[in-house]
């Protein structure tokens, strides 16, 4: 049995984003964000919209922002791009076991895949993207605490 509806609950609100961004080859940080979340709606569908602060590869940090459209389906939870060139596009589609539990999926964009497990918990959301394609290997780590 799924529970996407109630992932969406524990999701709703407002969050700290805490993010790193780590190299595949050796683990070293290649870039880091802070920044705020906010998902909001009702029913079946939230928007997800991150803002705050980046840096990557020692550079300045510079302004970031993301939105994304998550739906409750009857037994995934699906998170479609709602911003930039993929606008409308499924991202992935995460089968959550139970409440408070974790999904992985795969996002494939040719030439890259997107690796994604995601746990969602009370007060913390957990976030690991593994992105590996002929210019990328990377891991994204994301963090929700409210």
């Amino acid at each position: 049995m799924a529970y996407p509806a109630e992932i969406l609950t524990l999701l709703s609100g407002t969050w700290s984003l805490e993010r790193s961004i780590l190299s595949l080859d050796d683990d070293s940080e290649i870039g880091s964000a802070q920044g705020t979340v906010r998902v909001e709606g009702e029913g079946d569908h939230r928007s997800y919209f991150e803002e705050g602060q980046m840096a990557l590869g020692g550079a300045a940090a510079t302004d970031f922002s993301r939105c994304y459209t998550y739906q409750a389906e009857e037994d995934a939870l699906t998170i479609w791009f709602a911003d930039g060139p993929d606008t409308g596009a499924l991202f992935v589609r995460l089968a959550f076991e139970d409440a408070g539990a974790s999904a992985e999926a795969v996002h494939y964009c040719a030439p890259d895949t997107y690796e994604v497990a995601m746990t969602v918990l009370p007060g913390i959301v957990s976030t690991a993207v593994r992105v590996t394609g002929p210019e990328k290997r990377y891991r994204i780590e994301t963090v929700l605490t409210r």
